[in-house]
């Protein structure tokens, strides 16, 4: 590597190598920043008798920030919702039926209820509520669970408009 700007297209193409083509320039100042800036590890203490060569102590650098990147976003995808929660508030609802339902599935089963029976409705299935922070980190074991429980719901109300236990659950 050679003095100069090579350093900033360095990090720009390991960027580029990470799939990170739309943000490289607020990327590249938060890592250059990191580097040389904010705790100056860089230099700080380098011997090159010691570690060597001041370029393989950049790359290996510009390789770790770009670990941390990589594992932030990650991370943040992990906990950003997949499927909307719709709010269990009649007002909030076209359909008074299933306004009430709704209701009924929040007295008895709580906000995974209410999350697992959007879900069934929408045509999703309920298991991409697994590990939600807003749920409380629900197991696989503890949605299937809630979801019998919903059907048991909306197979108790059914049957109270309808007048038989034989009618088709959601």
């Amino acid at each position: 590597m050679r003095a100069g700007p090579t350093r900033g297209n360095y990090i720009a193409s390991q960027l580029r190598k990470a799939n990170f083509h739309a943000e490289i320039d607020d990327h590249l100042e938060h890592i250059v920043t990191k580097l040389l800036v904010e705790p100056g590890n860089l230099f700080q203490g380098w011997n090159p008798d010691r570690h060597g060569p001041l370029d393989r102590r950049f790359g290996a650098s510009v390789r770790n920030e770009i670990a941390k990147l990589i594992q932030k976003t990650a991370n943040r995808r992990k906990y950003v919702p997949t499927v909307p929660l719709a709010s269990h508030d009649r007002a909030v609802s076209q359909e008074p039926s299933q306004a009430f339902l709704r209701d009924e599935i929040m007295a008895k089963c709580g906000a995974l209820g209410v999350a697992v029976f959007d879900c069934i409705v929408s045509g999703v299935c309920p298991s991409v509520l697994v590990g939600r922070v807003e749920l409380g980190k629900a197991s696989l074991y503890r949605v299937r669970k809630v979801r019998r429980e919903v059907g048991e719901v909306a197979l108790e109300n059914v049957a109270e408009v309808y007048g038989s236990s034989s009618a088709p659950c959601v």
